[in-house]
C-alpha cells in the first residue's frame, strides 16, 4: 500500500509539471504540436495572438475619407481567429 501511494505522488508531480501556462491572455491560432507529443522545455506549443489591445493600419480608397471620422466604430474578422471584433477609428 504504501509503494502505491509514493507512486501516486510521484504521478501527482509529474502532472503538476505538465501544466501549460501561456504569458498572456490571448486566442490560440494555431497548435504546434499533437496531443500527447512530448516536447522539450521551451518547445513552441501554440501561437498566441494577444487580443486585448490592437493597431491596424489600414489602406482605404480615398472616396472613404469624407466618411471616416475618428471615434468612428467598425467591425473586422481576424483571418488568425475567425472571431468578430470590433474596432474605434483613432486617426486619419
Amino acid at each position: 500500500l504504501s509503494e502505491t501511494q509514493a507512486q501516486a505522488g510521484v504521478y501527482q508531480v509529474q502532472i503538476k509539471r505538465c501544466s501549460v501556462v501561456a504569458p498572456y491572455d490571448g486566442q490560440v491560432v494555431e497548435r504546434k504540436v499533437k496531443r500527447y507529443e512530448s516536447v522539450a522545455a521551451g518547445t513552441p506549443m501554440l501561437e498566441i495572438v494577444d487580443n486585448r489591445t490592437l493597431e491596424l493600419h489600414l489602406l482605404v480608397p480615398s472616396r472613404w475619407m469624407s466618411k471616416l471620422k475618428p471615434g468612428q466604430t467598425f467591425s473586422f474578422v481576424p483571418d488568425e481567429t475567425g472571431q468578430p471584433l470590433t474596432a474605434t477609428v483613432k486617426r486619419l
